[in-house]
This record gives structure tokens, C-alpha cells and sequence, in this order.
């Protein structure tokens, strides 16, 4: 996996580096997601044409169109946001740092590995049985770094508190 530019300057030359992306689980929600804003969609468009096709105004049919209609923009921004999430974050381990790289506009924040304090993983039933979970690797002072579902979160916890020690 090539490292990405914003990150790369973080990099060890020579040393123990640790690139991870996103878990596969992102893009299962998202796609759930997108599934959801289609569904409330039809339910909003065929809601639309029997209002039209009716002889006398009703209100409930207008505010079913709205409130579908509004839950299908809603489910289609998530499932953006989860696209977003999949295939433009990074976390990077360094002997050095410990960095995440989130979101279209590469927000970069490093965290020294000196700072990091009390490393865990949160991790779901589903979590546990799909190999997922959600680093919670917070620094000196309450900083915390962004978190996103990572493949075999445990194997990552455990080189980081290595680095630690």
C-alpha cells in the first residue's frame, strides 16, 4: 500500500512502520445505506404520484413525500460519509508518531508515541466475529486521535504498546 503524501514525512526510515486502512465493514454500511435512501426514494416518488393522480388534497401524502424524502437525503449523505471515511483515511504507527490521516481535505494530526497513554480497542460482537475494531489511543492530556474501524485491531494495540514501554 503506497503511503500517502500528506503522511509520508512521518515515515522511519529503517524502522518498524505500521500503515492501516479502514475495515471492509465501512463499505457494507455504506452500501446499507444507499439501499435505505433508495427504498425511502420510491416510497417518496410513489407516494408523489398517487398525490397527483388524486382528485382531492390530502396533507398526509405531502408530508409523507417530505419526511421520505428527507430520510433519503439523510441515508444518502451517510452513505457518502462512509465512502469518504473508507478511502481517505490512514493510520500510521512510527516509533516516533502515531498518526491518523481523515477526510477528503487530509487532516493530519500526529500524536508523539511518548504522549500516548492508555492505548484499548473498543470491538463489537460483530466487530469480534469480522476481525474489526475501534483503536482509542489517547495522549497526554486527554487528546484523542480520530477513530475508524481497523482490520485486527489487537495486532496494532499490541506493537503500539511495545513502542510505549
Amino acid at each position: 500500500m503506497k503511503t500517502p503524501d500528506a503522511i509520508s514525512g512521518f515515515l522511519s526510515e529503517g524502522q518498524s512502520n505500521i500503515l492501516v486502512r479502514p475495515h471492509w465493514i465501512l463499505l457494507l454500511s455504506g452500501a446499507l445505506f444507499f439501499a435505505l435512501a433508495i427504498v425511502a426514494s420510491l416510497i417518496a416518488w410513489q407516494t408523489y404520484v398517487d398525490l397527483k393522480s388524486a382528485t382531492s388534497f390530502l396533507i398526509l401524502p405531502g408530508v409523507i413525500v417530505f419526511f421520505a424524502g428527507a430520510v433519503a437525503a439523510h441515508f444518502a449523505l451517510a452513505s457518502a460519509m462512509r465512502l469518504v471515511t473508507y478511502y481517505f483515511s490512514y493510520l500510521l504507527i512510527t516509533p516516533e508518531y502515531v498518526v491518523t490521516l481523515t477526510g477528503i481535505a487530509r487532516h493530519v494530526r500526529p500524536l508523539e508515541t511518548e504522549r500516548v497513554e492508555l492505548p484499548g480497542v473498543d470491538e463489537t460482537l460483530l466487530g469480534r466475529l469480522l476481525g474489526y475494531g475501534f483503536p482509542q489511543i489517547t495522549g497526554t492530556g486527554g487528546t484523542q486521535l480520530a477513530s475508524f474501524p481497523i482490520a485486527n485491531p489487537h495486532q496494532v494495540l499490541k506493537h503500539l504498546q511495545e513502542l510505549t514501554r
